[in-house]
């Protein structure tokens, strides 16, 4: 929101963020995004119920029953949420 109100001149967030800025912001998140999404779909833990449905990997950790049929047990969605987030910020901040 910061970002898109930088570029409304005169409006409330008028010269906060140069082009820069907004490019390494935006390359970040797209960044993030997509080692997000790269991350979820192989390598995270993703488990099945006996009747196929999926079950969340916080509820396995919990104690829910489920079979791992995808990635690896030790990669949670907060691992994944944790090197998408340090992914995003680093290339963020190296861009500035």
């Amino acid at each position: 929101v910061v970002t898109l109100a930088s570029l409304v001149p005169g409006g409330p967030g008028a010269g906060i963020a140069a082009p820069r800025l907004l490019i390494a912001i935006t390359a970040g998140g797209l960044a993030g995004a997509l080692v997000d999404s790269l991350l979820g779909g192989t390598v995270q833990g993703a488990y099945a119920a006996a009747d196929g449905t999926e079950v969340p990997d916080d509820l396995v950790r919990l104690g829910r029953r489920g079979r791992l049929v995808r990635g690896w047990r030790w990669v949670t969605n907060d691992a994944v949420n944790l090197a998408a987030t340090v992914t995003g910020a680093a290339v963020a901040a190296t861009m500035t």
